[in-house]
């Protein structure tokens, strides 16, 4: 399923697969207010915007933190990194 046929409200399991978590992580998020849900019945759902939101910013968290890391390499002479 591609994002253009991803429903706008996700079932936990979906969105947990779009942002790579498993879906107990995903779930604890949510009780932690981490990220928004709301409920069907008993059952957690999750916006389409607010998961792909969620997905961009853990991939510039990401970008963030390896930058980090080669700038200390670099600074340090580390050999974590080929060039």
């Amino acid at each position: 399923m591609n994002i253009a046929q991803t429903p706008a409200e996700l079932t936990s399991t979906v969105a947990a697969d779009l942002l790579g978590l498993s879906r107990p992580t995903l779930l604890r998020w949510a009780r932690e207010g981490m990220t928004d849900s709301f409920k069907v019945g008993s059952h957690a759902r999750f916006r389409r915007t607010d998961v792909l939101r969620l997905r961009e910013e853990r991939e510039a968290q990401r970008r963030t933190a390896f930058q980090k890391l080669r700038e200390l390499d670099a600074d340090n002479d580390f050999e974590f990194f080929a060039d």
